[in-house]
């Protein structure tokens, strides 16, 4: 009923009788409110990507404006032709919201398109070269999978330092004081570092590894690194053995694809126990930390069902927990077992 009643104080015709009037009204009220709402985020910490999308979504004239226009005419602080006007901005206004969301959205997502020609922003260079300089192990995009490396290298105590694209993931990681920065590896370690030292930084003592599985997000990244470090060694997730017979053909590149086509964390725990052996842990340690891992991903993965649906007994993850716990405790009891074989047969050969 509200907006019904302060419809019928908007004139059309003044769209049509003055375009230019009412255009330039609505644009002047975009842009102040839209430039400073993007300087009220960008002070409070947020990107300029997220930054420009909420100014663009918050520029318009709020419904209470209507009430004040209102009131400002009744008591004679505006005219009836300069209420009208105000008005008519007012519901233009909020007419180009929706188009204005998409502009913001398109907008943010061209700003932090994963490129390789992203630089690494307003980090702290002292931070981000001791990090570039100690770590091991680089991975690149920290996401899902990357996080889940980074798990696997924090249990044998293996310095790393990540780089992903998406700064509300940075942002998030920095607060939990990890070594995660914006950008790509090349033009970090340049940055950081300079251009003729960087090109020693990183060489066949250290891995790089490209956790994203698609192909238009991980090619450029494999692209860029392999130019900038020749002799790195590359390990990078694949999707597919066409892609990943690519990889290694023309990038120097150790693909790992999943032995089931589905992108889960399971699936994805080899790429972490070919980290590790690259870094030259025995087979025999590296799926110890796995069959670790492993575990622990299954009874979260098993917590975080049960508690989406309650009364949960059964399905194919909690048939696959009681499948990976049999397996585990029947390899102890064949360990067991061959141990007393051999005691059995020392105290033979003794006799």
């Amino acid at each position: 009923l509200f907006f019904i009643t302060v419809g019928f104080g908007i004139d059309l015709n003044l769209v049509l009788a003055r375009p230019m009037l009412v255009l330039s009204a609505m644009s002047g009220l975009l842009l102040c409110k839209s430039v400073l709402t993007m300087l009220v985020c960008r002070i409070s910490g947020m990107s300029f990507a997220n930054s420009q999308q909420i100014g663009l979504l918050l520029c318009q004239a709020g419904e209470f404006s209507f009430v004040m226009f209102g009131i400002a005419r009744d008591v004679g602080s505006f005219s009836p032709e300069q209420a009208k006007l105000l008005l008519t901005v007012t519901s233009v206004s909020m007419a180009c919201t929706p188009f204005l969301s998409r502009l913001g959205r398109d907008l943010s997502r061209q700003l932090q398109d994963p490129s390789p020609r992203r630089s690494v922003g307003t980090e702290n260079l002292d931070k981000l070269k001791e990090k570039v300089e100690g770590a091991r192990v680089a991975v690149l995009g920290y996401g899902r999978v990357g996080k889940l490396v980074t798990e696997l290298l924090d249990a044998r105590f293996v310095p790393w330092v990540a780089f992903e694209v998406d700064p509300a993931i940075v942002a998030e990681a920095q607060a939990k004081d990890l070594p995660v920065f914006e950008g790509q590896l090349s033009e970090a370690v340049t940055r950081a570092v300079g251009a003729q030292k960087a090109a020693g930084l990183f060489d066949s003592r250290k891995v790089a590894v490209v956790t994203p599985s698609a192909v238009q997000a991980s090619l450029p990244i494999v692209q860029s690194t392999r130019q900038a470090f020749p002799d790195l060694p590359i390990i990078a997730r694949s999707m597919g053995k066409q892609y990943a017979k690519a990889l290694e053909r023309n990038w120097n590149t150790m693909a790992v694809v999943p032995s089931l086509p589905e992108d889960t964390m399971l699936m994805n725990l080899p790429i972490g126990a070919t980290v590790l052996k690259s870094l030259g842990y025995s087979e025999a340690d590296a799926e110890a930390v796995i069959d670790e891992l492993r575990l622990e991903v299954l009874n979260r993965e098993e917590a975080e069902g049960k508690s989406k649906a309650k009364g949960f007994k059964g399905g194919t993850l909690a048939s696959l927990i009681r499948w990976y716990q049999g397996e585990q405790k029947a390899q102890k009891e064949e360990a067991g077992a061959e141990q007393a074989r051999d005691a059995q047969k020392s105290d033979d050969g003794n006799l």
